[in-house]
């Protein structure tokens, strides 16, 4: 037997994840070669912790050709310390650092903030759009021998009504030629809601209002929960959304938070994430990150049925329709947090049948659908408790997914249950962690 997944708004909620602790033997050999093979290009020096391949993978390059231009003969043996000639950039001088793209971070900010010009940039980066640079990318620049790699400060503002650029460069005590180069304008005429670059005392290259943007994960994976974490110097309306999808803020002490779901098969590379500020007077104030994707590598499984099974639930019509049922239920969202505890599991159960994500096919159907949450193996009757506090949002029987529950526990988090001899709440009830909503049945389909 088995209990109904539990599937948040974002097709996500209990997941259980594995982390594998990698033991690294280190074992001393003789020193080698150390003199470059070539001379022409940057270096770069090792880190603690770096081995030749991920330099490589930093660098865009390969361990053979780093092999190669420095007469490495051990590629596990690097010293803390070594200076490595890096191919590919000849014509370049100087010593390669990095600095982790973040919030507000863009090529034309970064031209002023890096001290460079953009030709050594998209060669160094191998830019091709500069649209697709993500959050907490490694991007390259260069330094002399002696210096360190630290980024000018700058503020980023936004044209308001009636200002001027002349206006805004002696605020900023620049000239007006040198605010047109910092923000590579073509035009000296100040449209309201442009966005320029202006030297700062503090670190911060996000427009005002916006103080600070965390993304956490920066690197989500397919199926995995994202939030975005943000502070304001001054009172605004935010709204946003991440690949066509709105974001909903609501307040977290200080700060607001958005929460939203990476779908499970969404396709792995680089998506936009937009934030908008709209103060109580002015234009609205827009920022853009770039957030990567990462491929989960779910599984794939074939589920073999009954040809009227089968066909129940490869019929679009019959399967898409369930699908918008449940999620015109979890568009809609409740701006106050339900739950003041850690969720717990709502079922006694340790054994999982099934695990989140799995790539289904249904007697050789293409592998169009996803399982979209977690079977646990129990009893038929086994209590389903609510994992936290909330509110009732659906509780009916389905066609596919049999007795069904929603819950609703405000930010935009809802967990999901499926196959239930019966359903013990109903739709605007508010519930307790702990509290039984359901009793588990023997499920129809898989």
């Amino acid at each position: 037997m088995r209990v109904a997944r539990c599937v948040p708004r974002s097709t996500l909620l209990w997941r259980l994840h594995c982390f594998t602790l990698a033991v690294a033997a280190l074992v001393l050999v003789p020193s080698r070669n150390a003199y470059a093979a070539e001379e022409d290009g940057p270096v770069y020096i090792v880190q603690a912790g770096e081995s030749l391949y991920t330099i490589a993978q930093l660098l865009g390059t390969s361990v053979e050709a780093l092999q190669k231009a420095n007469v490495i003969t051990d590629p596990g043996v690097l010293d803390v310390g070594q200076r490595l000639l890096v191919p590919g950039f000849a014509g370049m001088r100087g010593v390669l650092a990095t600095h982790q793209l973040a919030a507000g971070d863009s090529l034309p900010n970064l031209l002023y903030r890096l001290r460079s010009d953009q030709p050594t940039l998209v060669r160094l980066n191998r830019i091709v759009n500069p649209a697709a640079l993500f959050l907490g990318q490694s991007f390259l620049f260069l330094v002399g021998d002696d210096e360190q790699p630290v980024l000018s400060a700058q503020h980023a503002v936004v044209v308001q009504p009636g200002e001027t650029l002349a206006l805004l460069a002696a605020r900023a005590g620049l000239t007006l030629q040198q605010l047109a180069l910092t923000n590579q304008l073509s035009s000296l005429a100040a449209a309201p809601g442009l966005q320029l670059q202006l030297p700062a005392s503090a670190e911060n290259s996000l427009p005002l209002p916006f103080q600070s943007i965390t993304v956490y994960p920066d690197h989500p994976a397919q199926g995995e929960p994202l939030a975005v974490v943000l502070t304001l110097a001054s009172a605004a309306v935010l709204s946003g959304e991440f690949d066509g999808e709105p974001l909903h803020f609501s307040q977290l002490g200080t700060g607001q938070i958005a929460l939203h779901g990476v779908n499970a098969i969404t396709e792995p590379g680089v998506y936009a994430l937009r934030v908008r500020a709209q103060p109580p007077r002015g234009a609205a104030v827009s920022v853009e990150l770039r957030v990567r994707v990462s491929n989960a590598h779910f599984a794939q499984q074939l589920i073999l049925l009954q040809d009227e099974k089968a066909a129940l639930l490869n019929d679009p019509q019959v399967g898409d329709g369930e699908v918008a049922r449940i999620q015109a239920v979890a568009k809609a969202f409740t701006a106050t947090r339900l739950w003041t505890a850690e969720f717990v599991q709502p079922i006694s159960s340790q054994y999982i049948t099934t695990q989140f994500g799995l790539r289904r096919s249904y007697n050789g159907s293409p592998f169009r659908t996803f399982h979209g949450g977690i079977d646990f193996g129990a009893p038929a009757g086994t209590p389903i408790r609510a994992p936290a506090d909330g509110v009732v949002v659906l509780a009916e029987q389905l066609q596919i997914r049999g007795g069904a529950t929603i819950l609703d526990h405000g930010w935009g988090v809802f967990t999901a249950y499926w196959h239930q001899a019966s359903v013990l709440v109903k739709p605007g009830q508010s519930v307790r962690a702990g509290e039984v909503i359901a009793q588990l049945a023997t499920p129809v389909f898989p």
